[in-house]
């Protein structure tokens, strides 16, 4: 199999950036619709990635602690926002 001539080919197809959900799934984000949806980064963004260490609370949202359900808001929610920035602080404050 040549490789590049399989690449050469392919030339057309849409550049992007493959994202996994929270639940698992894969979604291919076009680098267009990627540069309309970037969101700002911050410390604070940063901080919360590092201390939810990667891993995902499972179960159904009865049987998750409040602290769970926070953790899954923010990774679910834009950082963009003075809403999003203090559930964060009050997470670090009660939760990490």
């Amino acid at each position: 199999m040549d490789v590049e001539k399989l690449l050469e080919d392919a030339q057309d197809e849409p550049k992007g950036v493959v994202a996994r959900s929270a639940d698992g799934r894969l979604f291919f984000i076009p680098d267009v619709e990627a540069k309309r949806l970037v969101t700002q980064d911050s410390k604070l963004y940063q901080a919360f990635i590092a201390a939810s260490g990667g891993t995902r609370p499972v179960g159904t949202s009865n049987a998750l602690s409040p602290c769970e359900r926070t953790r899954i808001w923010l990774d679910t929610h834009s950082p963009n926002s003075a809403k999003w920035r203090a559930i964060c602080l009050s997470y670090f404050d009660n939760c990490a």
